[in-house]
């Protein structure tokens, strides 16, 4: 897991170079205004799911396997201070990257 900001200039130092440059193009994107539903950026090799953010009790979560994707999980608004418990009209944008390109 990596946790920081994705408007951070040194953010994505130290991926791979195929990772650095979706994170790049994903930077482009006014994600907070981004509606909800599918964005893509290269077809069905990485695109976007926008959706709200609904929270659970960790009990009744499963864990996930992803077995074509990878997930990159951003979580808008990215404002200095943002504290996300409690917080509402939370963002959830995950980008899925096939592992096809990290290789």
């Amino acid at each position: 897991m990596i946790y920081g900001s994705l408007y951070n200039p040194r953010f994505g130092r130290g991926l791979s170079p195929a990772l650095a440059n979706i994170l790049n193009t994903v930077r482009q994107y006014d994600l907070p205004n981004l509606p909800l539903g599918r964005h893509e950026i290269d077809g069905d090799r990485v695109f976007m799911n926008v959706m709200e953010l609904m929270t659970e009790p960790a009990e009744s979560k499963r864990a996930e396997l992803h077995q074509e994707y990878l997930d990159i999980q951003i979580l808008e608004p990215h404002k200095p201070g943002c504290q996300i418990a409690g917080s509402k009209n939370i963002k959830k944008v995950v980008v899925k990257v096939h592992y096809e390109l990290l290789l």
